[in-house]
């Protein structure tokens, strides 16, 4: 079995076809915002109050510790800047980085997809939470289940 799938696999790329997407790995996504001193102050304290209440208890100790250490890290830099200055590039950098692998471990990552508007062939490049593209399959899954359709019995 492994070996035809390593024939298929193989003949796909000699084809010059692309790889299915769950074979092909995903570029990367990152959170790249701007923010303002406050904004900083105000998002460090929010995952500083989920940690603190036990929120993240659920996550790998490697990973706690990770967010434990990098909150540590952001309040002492947040203490040490100046309030009348911009705020640092490293810090916006560290925030974002901090965001990101948030977003990896409470809602699974970032997804994107290519995707054309009804009317339009030109597509556009999607992206969302993991948790949240589930939540719209489960919200359309549900609403095609209720909608009554004509000539067919209706679903009950």
């Amino acid at each position: 079995m492994k070996s035809r799938a390593l024939v298929l696999t193989f003949g796909l790329i000699c084809a010059g076809m692309a790889l299915p997407a769950a074979a092909r790995k995903p570029d990367p996504i990152e959170v790249q915002a701007q923010r303002s001193l406050p904004q900083i102050e105000e998002y460090v304290a929010r995952v500083d109050n989920r940690l603190q209440k036990g929120n993240y208890d659920v996550l790998k100790p490697k990973d706690r510790a990770w967010v434990a250490a990098q909150v540590a890290n952001l309040n002492t830099q947040l203490k040490a800047t100046d309030r009348a200055g911009a705020v640092p590039v490293d810090l916006q950098v560290q925030v974002n980085l901090l965001e990101t692998r948030m977003i990896n471990l409470e809602e699974g990552g970032i997804v994107c997809e290519r995707s054309a508007r009804t009317g339009s062939r030109m597509a556009e490049r999607r992206c969302m939470t993991r948790k949240r593209k589930d939540e719209i399959r489960e919200e359309s899954l549900r609403a095609l289940r209720t909608t009554n359709h004509p000539g067919l019995p209706s679903g009950g």
